[in-house]
């Protein structure tokens, strides 16, 4: 299988929706802190996504290989029909939106909560779109995928029946992808996709150490004593790895530490990240957290015939978990520049919190750093909400005859770029709050905008009839 070994990394980043927003009725997820203190604050979807288009096409300026996926249609009015906020199926085509916007007047009163969800802007962060296993780590030699059910967050638990069709349509050569269904939407197996995966490896096309990491046995009674309940379920991890038909050997199951989640990091990848033979951890990212890094460690050596991990661990007497889950650390990208470079790429919000300031001061200042440089990038407005620059991307592994078999027009060329940046700046709002969201302008600026992104990026919109 030697063609496993030219494989590269791609970037497939979110792109904002036009309905983004931090409406004070939407149920959020359960201890999202960030979300939590911006409830009720307008939005600006414009300045938002022209954030997440600057990024991607810094990373692209340094060599790092990207490609963009949709917003999902907002509102989902799927959803609303199966909640019973929407009585006329014909509506769910979204074609007489004066009509859509009278009929959600008259129901919005009675479950407001349920309409903001609807109109939920969280799928931007792709890396909770789907768990994706690279062909040199699968038996088959296919790349598998399988979309996220996030079944702990309500308004994330509709993604995947939005999320599984658009990989479909990117990922739909059969000799090359196998696109899985999402695990059943149950509490048990509740899987929040790549924000809980690690993967370890000497050169990407090579076969990795998979690290999988959950917050509960999902069968287990939850323990009364945590102020948040984790999403991760460990029975999700392990059915992921057997539909992805990962090496158990070189497979390893971290449980995150129950005081991280409590400090509001519900996912692995606010926590620890990696990137290559390079793993960026907290000292209390995870459950016995010597002997976790032992087995860790011990695996890559056994696989790659004594190669050593690269490891930096982060003490928390110098960036507590609360620094931590303010500055984003952890959702740093750490990316490789086309000269070789190894480049971290922080959420700006790292340089305002001091000990996490003073420490990556400290790590740069050391001989031989393991950062050749550190970048700092603008996405505040996703902050806001909880997501940092890692959280705005999915990871995905790609020979060259995978990547010569995607579907769409989803790889980032300048022209591409320039033709959102437009449209962004032409048309995209530029203050959202939830009374808007039975204003017919604006439920139809908001149809019309994703529609043409769509059909810039050379896909179907999924979400806006009855058989979608």
């Amino acid at each position: 299988m030697g063609h496993r070994n030219s494989a590269s990394e791609m970037n497939f980043d979110g792109i904002v929706a036009p309905s983004y927003n931090h409406a004070t009725t939407a149920p959020g997820g359960p201890g999202n802190l960030a979300s939590a203190a911006n409830r009720g604050r307008p939005s600006n979807p414009r300045a938002a996504a022209l954030e997440g288009l600057t990024k991607v096409m810094e990373l692209m300026d340094i060599g790092v290989r990207q490609a963009l996926l949709p917003p999902l249609v907002r509102p989902n009015l799927r959803a609303l029909y199966r909640l019973g906020l929407i009585k006329d199926p014909g509506l769910l085509h979204a074609d007489d939106t004066d009509a859509l916007a009278r009929h959600l007047a008259r129901y919005s009163t009675v479950a407001p909560h349920l309409l903001a969800a609807s109109f939920s802007g969280s799928a931007v962060w792709t890396a909770n779109w789907a768990t994706i296993s690279p062909s040199a780590d699968t038996a088959d030699g296919r790349l598998h995928i399988t979309p996220a059910n996030q079944s702990r967050s309500f308004h994330r638990s509709f993604e995947s029946e939005e999320t599984l069709p658009i990989f479909r349509q990117v990922f739909n050569d059969p000799e090359h992808f196998e696109v899985h269904d999402p695990l059943p939407p149950s509490y048990a197996v509740g899987d929040e996709g790549a924000a809980n995966h690690l993967r370890l490896v000497p050169r990407h096309g090579e076969k990795a150490v998979n690290i999988l990491v959950y917050g509960r046995d999902g069968f287990a009674e939850p323990d009364s004593n945590r102020r948040h309940l984790a999403r991760q379920t460990l029975e999700a991890s392990r059915s992921i790895s057997r539909l992805h038909a990962l090496d158990p050997f070189f497979t390893i199951f971290l449980r995150q530490n129950p005081s991280a989640i409590d400090a509001g990091i519900f996912h692995n990848d606010v926590i620890a990240t990696a990137n290559l033979d390079l793993l960026f951890y907290h000292e209390f990212a995870f459950v016995d957290p010597a002997r976790a890094i032992s087995d860790v460690c011990e695996a890559y050596r056994v696989l790659t015939n004594g190669k050593s991990l690269r490891l930096i661990r982060v003490p928390n007497d110098e960036v507590s978990l609360e620094d931590a889950s303010v500055s984003y650390l952890f959702n740093s990208q750490i990316v490789n520049h086309r000269d070789g470079r190894t480049i971290l790429i922080a959420p700006a919000q790292c340089q305002f919190v001091p000990n996490v300031n003073r420490f990556l001061q400290t790590l740069q200042n050391q001989e031989g750093p393991p950062f050749d440089e550190i970048k700092f990038v603008h996405v505040p407005s996703s902050m806001r909400s909880g997501g940092g620059p890692a959280c705005l991307r999915l990871r995905i592994i790609l020979t060259n005859k995978q990547e010569k078999a995607i579907s769409g027009r989803v790889f980032l060329t300048t022209e591409l770029w320039k033709e959102l940046v437009s449209l962004v700046t032409a048309e995209y709002p530029t203050e959202v709050s939830e009374r808007m969201f039975t204003d017919e302008t604006f439920l139809k600026t908001c149809f019309n905008i994703t529609r043409r992104i769509y059909e810039i990026l050379g896909l179907a919109p999924i979400g806006t009839s009855p058989n979608s």
